[in-house]
């Protein structure tokens, strides 16, 4: 993250268009493409999901609608979608399902780190 001169904070991109996760910033061939819409849908919860799973996702926001489609036809990428939108119906997307959040687990996590 790097902060802003107002202080709020913006994620890192060392080449200016993907945000590696922590997972395969040691080697970028291994970042799986994921794509989301501008202005950014869902991702904050993207990154987050990344670093909490060892996901190894590089996140791009395509600039505008079109180039999102585009990016998520060409590359046939993971990314950001929701029903009933109908625009990659085709492809048949299946969700990625990450485990279930229990609190408790994460505070006897959290108290080893």
């Amino acid at each position: 993250m790097v902060q802003q001169s107002d202080g709020s904070y913006i994620a890192k991109c060392p080449d200016g268009r993907w945000w590696p996760a922590p997972a395969c910033r040691s080697d970028l061939t291994k970042c799986i493409p994921t794509f989301t819409a501008s202005p950014g849908w869902k991702l904050q919860a993207m990154m987050q999901w990344t670093a909490a799973y060892g996901f190894p996702a590089a996140i791009s926001i395509s600039n505008v609608w079109g180039n999102f489609e585009k990016h998520v036809r060409s590359f046939r990428a993971l990314h950001y979608w929701w029903v009933p939108d109908s625009t990659f119906v085709e492809m048949l997307p299946q969700p990625v399902v990450f485990p279930r959040h229990i609190a408790s687990e994460w505070e006897t996590r959290l108290n080893v780190i």
